[in-house]
């Protein structure tokens, strides 16, 4: 990695410069609800100043992820979620385990769980306009439409969706992490530290992430309870160079 530039934060020069690379990094299976579950989902990115939002869908296709077993109890997914300017952050967190049935139940639910779970996120930012995350504004309708017809192509009512969650992720904490890196706020403590997460029932993946891991529960319908984590990670580049 090269030495970051030391330059001043008060130099406008400095965040037309910075660019954030958000990524899904990987899944991990804490508990299965099968001897082997089906998995896949989707990840919303929202960004409330701007009222820009998109939805990834995992794994790519209409497959599903086989996980639970020894062997597959953590998976590398490296998604590229956002990569833009620091600035505040909701990222959303979907979840089903594919079973059968119809599409229309399955799609009505998602979506209003998806509005709910972005809402509650932009609130935890503090801050954050009411018409900035309003969904009757249509901005949130829409992607929650778009993230319900993404998931509805391969599942149905019958299936096992998990509970979303959201989680806020500031652009004061990307713009401390920047000036640390860079050598002009000495003693600040990181926000993003990194870590690693590695199973020995899973050699071979090593999930490396530095925002705390995003868990969702759900329960099937025969009664049985599942947990999965969401693995998340946040890039610094300056001048497209990468330094954090």
């Amino acid at each position: 990695m090269p030495d970051p530039p030391v330059i001043s934060p008060a130099d406008p020069y400095v965040l037309a410069h910075q660019t954030v690379h958000v990524w899904l990094v990987g899944l991990e299976c804490e508990i299965r609800q099968e001897s082997e579950d089906e998995m896949f989902g989707s990840v919303g990115v929202v960004v409330p100043s701007s009222r820009i939002s998109t939805v990834q869908h995992f794994p790519d296709g209409t497959d599903f992820l086989p996980m639970g077993p020894d062997g597959e109890r953590t998976v590398s997914l490296q998604i590229l979620l956002y990569d833009g300017p620091p600035a505040d952050l909701v990222l959303t967190s979907v979840l089903a385990e594919h079973d059968s049935g119809d599409l229309s139940e399955y799609r009505r639910r998602i979506a209003e769980a998806f509005v709910k779970a972005a809402n509650a996120g932009g609130a935890a930012l503090g801050g954050v306009p009411a018409e900035a995350m309003a969904a009757n504004q249509g901005w949130l309708g829409d992607l929650s439409v778009g993230l319900a017809n993404v998931l509805t192509g391969a599942i149905g009512a019958d299936d096992d969706p998990y509970t979303p969650q959201s989680v806020p992720v500031r652009a004061k904490d990307m713009l401390t992490a920047f000036g640390i890196v860079q050598g002009t706020l000495p003693g600040a403590q990181q926000p993003f530290p990194a870590r690693t997460r590695v199973r020995p029932d899973t050699p071979g993946v090593t999930l490396a992430y530095n925002i705390d891991p995003v868990r969702l529960t759900g329960r099937d319908q025969g009664g049985d309870q599942g947990s999965y984590a969401f693995y998340y990670r946040i890039d610094l580049l300056f001048e497209g160079v990468k330094i954090f």
